[in-house]
This record gives structure tokens, sequence and C-alpha cells, in this order.
């Protein structure tokens, strides 16, 4: 298994997607979802609960310039079990500052 990387891509392109969900991970694993802080082990079942009655949904997943690869894997697995059918990458070229939710 690998990942397609289609180095075609281009503005026009991606103001195209279709979004249902953006997703932001930052460096410590903290992740932005549907205004919420959550931890890597809490995303499946929030969108889950989310994507209830959606289908064909896409999620946008922001991330942090310092994530490392078997985090980006891992996420993408969850939200291939909470029920997203593609999930489109944004990597940042700075850190990314979160709001705090309470």
């Amino acid at each position: 298994k690998g990942v397609v990387i289609d180095f075609e891509v281009n503005e026009s392109l991606v103001s195209g997607i279709n979004v249902t969900s953006v997703l932001t991970v930052k460096r410590d694993n903290m992740l932005l979802f549907e205004g919420q802080n959550l931890k890597l082990n809490q995303f499946e079942e929030k969108a889950r609960e989310y994507l209830q009655g959606k289908e064909n949904a896409v999620l946008l997943l922001r991330l942090d310039p310092d994530i490392k690869m078997d985090t980006f894997f891992q996420i993408s697995g969850e939200a291939k079990k909470a029920g997203f059918s593609k999930v489109h990458v944004a990597g940042e070229k700075e850190a990314i500052d979160l709001p705090t939710f309470q």
C-alpha cells in the first residue's frame, strides 16, 4: 500500500473540492474538529457522531508541519473507520495556533 501524490495539483483543483468537515492537527497531536479540542483517541467517535446520515463525506486534514507520518496514517485510518470516504491533506508552512474551547 502507498500514497498517491498528484504533482499537478493547482489552486483551481483545490478550490473545487467539496469538504464535509475540517480536522486541524497541531504538533502536539491536539486536534480541532467541529469546535472541539480532541485527543487522537477521541476523533473516530466524534467524527462518527458528526457524520450520521451523511454520505460520501470528505475530510480536509490540516496538518502542522511537525506532524509525523505515522500520525497522519493513524488519523486517516480513524477517518475511514468513522465513515469518511476521502481525506484531502493541506500541509501548513507554519505552526497552527488553535483556540481553546471549554
